[in-house]
């Protein structure tokens, strides 16, 4: 067995992080993390008071589709399940009833794309708030 090239030896040394300053990073990442909670929370507030037509629930899920949220495929189970929820709790025809049942067809997708629809849905339904 030979020994180990310079590239993979161990070091002791912090040549690529020596500049890194580990606590600001993490204070800084839970500052963030923080911030979203509280605009997210606004968010449910605000989607939850707002009340949707079954014309205006579907339109929101075809703008959802186009904006990547989900396939186009997925627009007729997001709406069935908006209108017929299988979670009781997510019942009352809502922004909130909506959001979740997007979130419940994009289960199915991988994470990293369930990442980018996320994105999607958040925008397109933040935006339907104004």
């Amino acid at each position: 067995m030979s020994a180990p090239t310079a590239c993979c030896r161990p070091s002791t040394s912090r040549k690529h992080t020596s500049r890194l300053d580990l606590r600001q990073s993490i204070d800084n990442a839970l500052d963030t993390f923080l911030v979203s909670i509280r605009s997210f929370s606004e968010i449910h507030l605000r989607l939850t008071g707002q009340r949707l037509t079954r014309v205006r629930a579907r339109a929101l899920a075809v703008d959802l589709a186009e904006a990547g949220a989900f396939a186009s495929s997925d627009v007729l189970p997001v709406v069935a399940e908006f209108e017929n929820p299988r979670h009781p709790e997510f019942g009352g025809r809502t922004g909130w009833s909506l959001y979740q049942a997007a979130t419940e067809t994009m289960k199915k997708q991988s994470p990293a794309r369930q990442v980018e629809g996320f994105k999607a849905l958040n925008r397109v339904l933040v935006e339907s708030l104004n």
